[in-house]
């Protein structure tokens, strides 16, 4: 634990700001931490992910296209999410300041480092990056940044989600037999494949993308994973997502539009799934992708 920085306080309030749904005002912020340091990669990449969300596509990639370029000679380092990130804050208000982590701890210093968060520095802005060049439309772009997000990753909920966009970027750029042989690295993977949602996945969106990825390999059907979604608008969302574009690039159209359509009239709208399938040009319309969700 240390006392934070002003960009580490920055951080901390964006994210706070997000996790109470007021992603205008996180964007605000780091927008106002980006004016003092200008060139901070956290900040850059904090606010790529935050315009995202916000449909600025434009900005998300100008932010986390300049954050990857900083990342060179830049140690990785663990990003702390919603249960660490309240806490910190509460220590704050409460004047713990030396009870704050420090958000630079490289990864390689931690204990227990495979448990401490869900992501690390590098592997998410590779992974955003990806998303915000296959949401451009730049499929073989997207393909390398996932790969590179994939070997940063250092858990298996990055490793599987990159996984994932890495074979769609693929199939979308027509790259097929390169798309096929990422598909054994699911091997390292530990899953039940007995099971539609393991239990031996302890993250949902995990095993939601486990289960993607198996039905990329054959080992499900379509369907299944349709059928598995149990009304929860993220499965919805992200299961439908995966369905939708293994149809299209399948050659099954009409098939991907249902699919799509279901993710943007049931599934999570703050969700990537849902924002991709907004942008597939099949479904696209001001009704589904606005400036102004």
């Amino acid at each position: 634990m240390a006392t934070l920085s002003d960009v580490d306080r920055y951080i901390l309030a964006a994210r706070l700001k997000g996790y109470l749904a007021n992603n205008q005002d996180a964007l605000a912020i780091l927008s106002e931490g980006l004016h003092d340091h200008p060139d901070d990669v956290r900040l850059l990449q904090l606010r790529g992910i935050k315009r995202l969300i916000a449909r600025d596509l434009p900005g998300a990639l100008s932010d986390l296209t300049r954050a990857a370029d900083g990342l060179g000679g830049l140690p990785d380092s663990r990003e702390f999410y919603r249960s660490a990130v309240e806490q910190d804050v509460v220590n704050l208000v409460l004047g713990r300041g030396e009870r704050v982590r420090d958000q630079r701890t490289p990864v390689d210093e931690l204990p227990d480092a495979a448990h401490a968060a869900r992501g690390t520095l590098h592997a998410t802005t590779w992974h955003h990056l990806g998303l915000a060049r296959y949401l451009t439309g730049d499929f073989a772009g997207a393909a390398e940044a996932f790969s590179r997000a994939r070997r940063a990753a250092v858990d298996d909920h990055q490793i599987v989600t990159a996984l994932d966009w890495e074979y769609m970027s693929l199939r979308r750029a027509g790259r097929d037999e390169e798309a096929a042989a990422v598909l054994p690295a699911l091997d390292d993977i530990a899953y039940d494949p007995e099971l539609l949602d393991s239990p031996s996945v302890p993250n949902t969106l995990r095993g939601w993308y486990v289960q993607r990825l198996r039905m990329y390999r054959g080992e499900l059907r379509p369907q299944d994973l349709l059928k598995n979604d149990v009304n929860d608008p993220l499965a919805i969302a992200t299961l439908g997502h995966g369905v939708g574009t293994w149809y299209l690039y399948n050659g099954h159209p009409a098939a991907a539009k249902r699919a799509f359509l279901r993710v943007l009239e049931l599934g999570d709208p703050t969700s990537v799934g849902h924002l991709a399938a907004g942008r597939e040009s099949i479904v696209y319309d001001s009704r589904s992708f606005s400036s102004n969700p």
